[in-house]
Order: C-alpha cells, then sequence, then structure tokens
C-alpha cells in the first residue's frame, strides 16, 4: 500500500514530553521505504534544538 503511514503517538520522541493542546507539532520524516514515509511528530522548538547540534 503506498501512501503516508504516520505513527500514533501521545509523546515527543526527542523530549518524551507529552503533546498538550496548543503545542506546535511538527512532522519529521524518520524513514523513506518502499511503502511510502514513517513519519514522527514532534514538537516545534524539539525540532529547532535539533537542528542546531
Amino acid at each position: 500500500m503506498l501512501g503516508t503511514h504516520a505513527i500514533l503517538q501521545s509523546q515527543c520522541p526527542l523530549c518524551y514530553g507529552a503533546f498538550a493542546i496548543g503545542d506546535y507539532v511538527v512532522m519529521m520524516v524518520v524513514d523513506i521505504g518502499p511503502n511510502g514515509c514513517m513519519i514522527e511528530y514532534v514538537h516545534e522548538s524539539c525540532k529547532k534544538d535539533e537542528g542546531e547540534h
């Protein structure tokens, strides 16, 4: 099956903090395979922090 495969998550994999209502959440592509993309949701602030390292 082609398409995007989303992971159902309750927390951010980078900071392990739970997603709260009102948080800015962005998608991060973890892996691209023959069946589509594997995507994780992360806090926007965590994604910015990761990019600076």
